[in-house]
C-alpha cells in the first residue's frame, strides 16, 4: 500500500459525495472519513518507529521543471496523519444535526481540505508541499 491511496481516497470519496443527494452524502461522507481512517490505522501497524522516513513514493510529476511528487510518512507526520484522519469523521459526526441546502457539496469540501491536509502532511518535495497547503485552504474558503 502506497502513500498515494492516504493521499487520492479523500479526493475520489469527495467527487462521489458531490453527487449524491443532500440526505445520503453525510452517511457517504462519514463511511469515506471512516474508511481513510482505516488506511492511517493500516500505516500505522505497518510503522516502523525510528528516525527514517518510510512508504516513500517518488513519481516524476512536471519533468520539464523537474517536480517530482515525493511523499512518504515519518514519526511526526505519522502523528499528524492519524490526527487528521481521526478528526475527519467527528467533525463530519458534529454536522448530523444540521441540514444543509446542498450537502453533497458541503461534505465533499470536507473531504477535499482533508486530501490537502495530507498531501502537506506527506510532502518530501517543496512544491507539494506548496501545493498541498493551497489545496487545504481552497475548501476552507467555502
Amino acid at each position: 500500500m502506497t502513500v498515494s491511496i492516504l493521499i487520492f481516497l479523500p479526493v475520489v470519496a469527495a467527487i462521489i459525495t458531490a453527487f449524491i443527494k443532500n440526505g445520503a452524502a453525510k452517511h457517504a461522507a462519514l463511511f469515506f472519513a471512516v474508511a481513510e481512517l482505516a488506511v492511517a490505522v493500516f500505516f500505522l501497524s505497518r510503522f516502523v518507529p525510528d528516525a527514517s522516513v518510510q512508504f516513500v513514493e517518488t513519481t516524476r510529476w512536471i519533468p520539464k521543471l523537474g517536480i517530482y511528487f515525493t511523499a512518504g510518512i515519518d514519526g511526526i507526520s505519522m502523528v499528524l496523519v492519524l490526527l487528521t484522519t481521526l478528526l475527519v469523521p467527528l467533525i463530519i459526526l458534529t454536522t448530523y444535526q444540521h441540514q444543509y441546502k446542498n450537502a453533497g457539496a458541503f461534505y465533499a469540501l470536507i473531504l477535499f481540505m482533508q486530501a490537502g491536509m495530507l498531501v502537506v502532511f506527506t510532502a518530501l518535495d517543496g512544491f507539494l508541499f506548496y501545493v498541498g497547503w493551497e489545496a487545504a485552504l481552497i475548501p476552507i474558503y467555502f
